[in-house]
């Protein structure tokens, strides 16, 4: 797919009221680049009553992505939706009043664990 096409294939691709979806290219490191954003409002699962809005980027180099079709780039906005419902999924599952797997927790301590 050329830029052109995944640019026009993405805006017209919806999920949830409220979810947005973005592509376009930036020139990174001396080669284009294919970037797919989706942001979505979302209920904070860490105790405020405020609806958040969160980012889901993914970058590819544009030697891959010249060749996609359309399944190939549903499949990856696709995965994009996935990847944020599952983060969500895991803030909002608890066991007697505890997250189970706390994805930012992990984060963190992926990070300490580098110190």
């Amino acid at each position: 797919m050329t830029p052109a096409e995944v640019k026009k294939a993405v805006s017209r691709i919806t999920y949830k009221p409220g979810w947005k979806f973005y592509a376009g290219v930036l020139p990174e490191k001396g080669y284009a680049v294919c970037l797919v954003i989706l942001t979505a409002p979302l209920l904070d699962a860490y105790g405020s009553e405020q609806t958040i809005e969160v980012n889901q980027q993914q970058v590819y180099p544009f030697a891959f992505v010249k060749q996609w079709d359309h399944d190939m780039l549903l499949h990856v906005m696709a995965d994009l939706i996935r990847r944020v419902e599952e983060h969500e999924m895991l803030e909002w599952f608890m066991f007697d009043g505890e997250r189970v797997n706390d994805p930012h927790k992990k984060a963190i301590m992926a990070l300490e664990g580098d110190q």
